[in-house]
């Protein structure tokens, strides 16, 4: 699990039982999945990391802010796509 606060952070892990990750490169090389449910202006940027080292994604709607984003994960010859 990764939050920018560090508080909510340990708090979320402890509870669910999850690994707690300074940042979210690190959720990368134990994860087979993760969980973008964060405001959507910030999307792209994560599904971009996430697509491109090919994790399996789970992102609450909507995906992205705009058209523009979407044709450019797409764009990126995503094989989810």
């Amino acid at each position: 699990m990764y939050d920018k606060y560090k508080k909510k952070r340990k708090k979320r892990s402890e509870k669910y039982g999850v690994n707690n990750s300074k940042n979210f490169i690190e959720i990368s090389e134990y994860s087979d999945a993760v969980i973008i449910a964060i405001p959507t202006h910030t999307h792209f940027f994560y599904l971009s990391y996430f697509l491109k080292i090919q994790v399996n994604i789970f992102v609450e709607k909507p995906i992205v802010s705009n058209l523009k984003e979407i044709l450019n994960l797409k764009g990126n010859n995503h094989e989810s796509f």
